[in-house]
């Protein structure tokens, strides 16, 4: 895994560009220590930082020049099918002098072109590539968006990198916070791609090209970007061309997927290990991994003192069952409160999802003795596995007259009822005539998966994001819109930006084998009924893993990869909460403080969990101290 950055500056003088872009660079090392590359042509600056994973000698050091010398790379990723393409390549009577997949990648670009190239690759990427013929720099990024790829115009100057703060380096970098963004994040806990929490910044989306000619030199805004990919197509084929074989046939063909994507995955000339929960998407990559390695896999958990939360005695009996390496974390008072205030500096961007503490963890333990990992994520979007699937399926059938018979019931209680849960019966209540309101699955959707009081935070109304329209092949069912809603935003936008972030901080590369796109598409055909079965969810998936172990090992409730944060808040973290809460400079006006100390008092007091909407405000007021 690698980290790219560049610039496109036709005006200002060579030493003060290539000092900004060596400071770009610095700005991301740890996306590559093993090496730093740079490339100048004209207005173009290009660099790269390289984590040497498949052919470690300099012969794989970037940015690279094609054979035929027309195109220049720098890019972040891996194409997992390269020897596959090397070898057509060399039918085509193609030689090469490396044995990486940057030169394969190179060299298919000079056969096929930029945009058939990528279509041929199963990988996860962001790219940078120079014509120099055509002087045109274009940028991809991978299918389903696990590299990260920003850009944007400031002061009439084109920036990209792999992450933000690479970006906020160059000198005409300007900070001032797109509130539409801001909205974003306090509803969602993260921010919806495209948008950035700068103006004049953007994230490209996922199997995107974006195309800069500067032939007749570099204008602002005068980018294109086209779609070699599209995770909405993929799902409207598969809706409109199901799978017409049987259960035990859909059980071998997503078998053999799940296969070919993780044997390609375990190349790699440096030691690999994977993350395992101890649930079943990691379970089953890991047993998967196993039975193709002729060696002990590396495996790595993490646990809490939490009972309830930890599940890291679930996976040391998986590894003890199927005979890997494992390391197990038991996260320490001073681990918890060192890696808290880390994350404003490894999430350039306001980003609370609580469990990048344990996932920065987790890739430290494992970065001590691997370099590369894999992970089970995916899963649970492609295949119908969060419970809120499940609840949103039964609200989908109840007649509305039910919904309202819930509500005289709640009603009826009012007189016995405290304060406080007269509060939450109210809140319930104000859900429930939602519920029932609710024009379509997706609006139903957004109910169980935004923050309903995310108002609440900010100090004045802000514009929210216009979504697309979602097409009657996806909206008319309701596991469709879901699966399609989360695999779109959720996944892309939260998780793996959590899992890039906190593996590529301490210099890990993760890969994630449920996303290999043959995966997704075959997973779009799939009935229902092989996703959920008499309250079973992710039955297909569970039906694979159970041939692979006991299932007693596997067959409980699943409860994610939570921290315990609510504790965190009344005893590791309390002074720093105490301190971000009470300073009124690094909010910059935008959220009201004396609502999250309210909030605060209450959860330490034991009035309420808060924990999850503290968590919010307090990552966005430490990300505005680092970075606003």
């Amino acid at each position: 895994m690698c980290g790219i950055a560049g610039f496109f500056d036709e005006n200002l003088p060579f030493e003060e560009n290539h000092q900004s872009l060596v400071n770009m660079l610095r700005a991301i090392d740890h996306r590559g220590p093993d090496g730093t590359g740079t490339y100048i042509d004209g207005g173009l600056y290009l660099g790269h930082n390289r984590l040497s994973i498949i052919d470690l000698s300099e012969r794989g050091k970037q940015p690279m020049k094609s054979n035929s010398g027309r195109y220049i790379c720098s890019y972040n990723g891996e194409i997992y099918n390269y020897k596959e393409l090397k070898l057509e390549l060399e039918e085509e009577g193609f030689t090469f002098i490396s044995e990486t997949d940057t030169e394969v990648l190179l060299t298919l670009i000079d056969h096929l072109g930029f945009e058939q190239s990528l279509k041929k690759c199963v990988g996860m990427f962001a790219i940078a590539l120079w014509d120099k013929k055509e002087k045109v720099l274009r940028l991809a990024r991978d299918r389903h968006g696990e590299k990260p790829l920003y850009y944007g115009w400031h002061k009439g100057k084109f920036l990209f990198g792999s992450e933000l703060k690479s970006l906020i380096e160059h000198p005409a970098f300007e900070k001032e916070i797109c509130q539409i963004a801001l909205s974003s994040y306090f509803k969602f806990n993260y921010i919806e791609a495209p948008l950035c929490i700068f103006k004049g910044t953007k994230k490209l989306g996922a199997g995107e090209i974006l195309s800069l000619d500067t032939r007749a030199g570099l204008k602002e805004n005068t980018e294109k970007i086209t779609n070699y990919w599209s995770l909405k197509k993929a799902f409207i084929h598969g809706i409109e061309n199901p799978y017409s074989g049987n259960y035990s046939e859909a059980k071998d063909v997503l078998e053999a997927h799940l296969n070919t994507a993780i044997k390609q995955q375990m190349h790699a000339d440096v030691p690999m290990g994977a993350m395992l929960s101890g649930g079943i998407d990691s379970s089953l990559v890991v047993a998967l991994m196993q039975n193709n390695s002729s060696n002990k896999i590396n495996t790595f958990s993490i646990g809490f003192s939490d009972e309830k939360l930890d599940e890291a005695k679930y996976a040391k009996e998986i590894a003890s069952y199927l005979g890997t390496n494992h390391q197990e974390l038991y996260v320490s008072e001073l681990e918890i409160k060192d890696a808290s205030l880390q994350m404003s500096s490894i999430f350039d961007e306001p980003f609370c999802d609580s469990s990048q503490v344990p996932t920065f963890l987790l890739s430290k333990l494992a970065r001590d003795n691997v370099t590369v990992s894999l992970s089970g994520d995916g899963g649970d979007e492609l295949f119908f596995g969060y419970s809120k699937y499940s609840r949103g399926h039964k609200i989908s059938q109840l007649p509305c007259k039910y919904l309202l018979f819930q509500i005289t019931q709640i009603l009826s209680n009012f007189p016995d009822l405290s304060f406080q849960r007269l509060v939450r019966a109210k809140q319930s209540l104000a859900f429930l005539s939602l519920l029932i309101n609710h024009s379509d699955f997706k609006n139903l959707h957004e109910l169980l998966s935004s923050d309903r009081f995310s108002d609440k935070y900010l100090t004045k109304d802000f514009e929210e994001i216009k979504d697309d329209i979602l097409p009657y092949q996806i909206s008319d069912s309701f596991s469709n819109t879901f699966m399609y809603q989360d695999s779109k935003k959720y996944l892309i936008d939260d998780i793996l930006v959590k899992v890039d972030r906190a593996s590529m901080a301490v210099s890990l590369e993760n890969r994630v084998p449920f996303l290999d796109h043959r995966i997704i598409e075959f997973s779009s055909t799939l009935p229902f009924e092989f996703l959920y079965s008499q309250g079973e969810q992710k039955r297909i998936l569970r039906d694979i893993a159970f041939e692979k172990l006991p299932k007693n090992l596997l067959d409980r409730p699943k409860s994610g990869f939570v921290p315990p944060i609510s504790q965190w808040l009344k005893n590791d973290l309390k002074d720093w909460a105490i301190d971000l809460l009470n300073d009124h400079e690094s909010v910059g006006g935008f959220i009201d403080l004396e609502y999250g100390r309210q909030l605060f008092d209450n959860h330490i007091k034991e009035k309420g969990d808060y924990s999850i909407q503290l968590w919010k405000i307090l990552m966005f007021i430490d990300w505005y101290r680092r970075w606003a």
